[in-house]
């Protein structure tokens, strides 16, 4: 018991910033709204900057492990294939199938994982962000092939070009690939601009954890909750477990399976709410799902990481 404190040192933090989000919503001392308008302020600005930033001033020499990629895109598909089989158990029907299969591999590496990264590790890997790269493309792959109802009118070729439209138009995407080919260029990195990203990008974790806080709604999503909590099993569980078993099979430094338990761990994307609609999905499924597996991931991620420092990974 004596990892209990240190464990609930590095993830709750997290959760009472969450909870501080909430609070602020429920006052009324924020409009609902602006839990929009903090999205689109981090998911195209604030985080595009952070991570370009880690990116530009990470060493690159080291290259990126093919085994973790290969990780991450065997463990994407085989969550979003217990999706299907969890869909298809709890007979969900053609909207709501596919918002159920991309709440499940799509987590929230980005704001929650990103924070826990942080807490993890004194100085965020190169390969955090390489990752980031990969499984970011991952997902808006996999959610254009599941998504496959609502673009029954459109050619193959068309459907791909979606796929390459949003990849490439990704403000994350974007973020990481000027880090990346600034570090590639070894442009350096002035002290003034050093800086003020630093002062920028220091506002990011925070405040997409009280984003997270903002955006709840739970009064509005109660009737999902049954499918919330199976969803929450395959996202929280058995997702982060196949993640792991695949770093132990191809036996990954402790470094890389920590990652990989971050990206594959964390609850379902604030962002999965905008493909959500954007591909004509069931939208309240994929809130509740926000919520219920943004709420127990305090006690999965807790646990995790209690088994990590009690079996000497941390």
């Amino acid at each position: 018991m004596d990892k209990l404190l240190p464990t609930l040192e590095i993830v709750l933090p997290l959760f009472l910033i969450i909870l501080l989000g909430y609070l602020i919503r429920r006052v009324k001392l924020l409009a609902p709204s602006y839990a929009d308008a903090s999205s689109r302020l981090l998911f195209y600005v604030l985080l595009p900057l952070l991570y370009g930033q880690d990116l530009w001033n990470t060493d690159l020499s080291q290259g990126y492990p093919a085994s973790l990629a290969l990780i991450l895109i065997l463990g994407t598909t085989f969550t979003a294939a217990a999706g299907w089989g969890a869909a298809r158990l709890l007979r969900l029907d053609e909207k709501q199938t596919p918002s159920f299969i991309q709440s499940a591999f799509h987590g929230n590496f980005g704001y929650i994982g990103y924070a826990l990264l942080q807490r993890l590790f004194k100085g965020i890997p190169t390969t955090v962000s390489l990752s980031f790269i990969v499984t970011i493309t991952l997902i808006n792959l996999y959610a254009s092939i599941v998504y496959t109802h609502g673009a029954k009118t459109q050619s193959l070729h068309k459907r791909i070009f979606s796929v390459f439209k949003r990849v490439v138009t990704n403000p994350l995407i974007i973020g990481l690939a000027a880090g990346f080919v600034l570090n590639l260029f070894k442009v350096p990195q002035p002290k003034l601009v050093s800086s003020t990203l630093g002062m920028v990008t220091a506002t990011a974790s925070p405040l997409a954890l009280l984003s997270i806080g903002l955006a709840f709604d739970i009064k509005g999503q109660k009737r999902f909750f049954k499918i919330a909590s199976v969803l929450s099993f395959v996202k929280l569980v058995l997702s982060p477990l196949l993640g792991l078993a695949l770093a132990f099979a191809l036996k990954m430094p402790i470094q890389e399976t920590l990652i990989i338990f971050v990206i594959f761990g964390t609850p379902t994307a604030l962002s999965a709410r905008a493909v959500d609609q954007e591909l004509g999905g069931s939208g309240p499924l994929v809130d509740t799902g926000i919520l219920v597996t943004t709420v127990l991931s305090l006690f999965t991620l807790t646990a995790f990481i209690f088994a990590f420092m009690s079996l000497g990974f941390l």
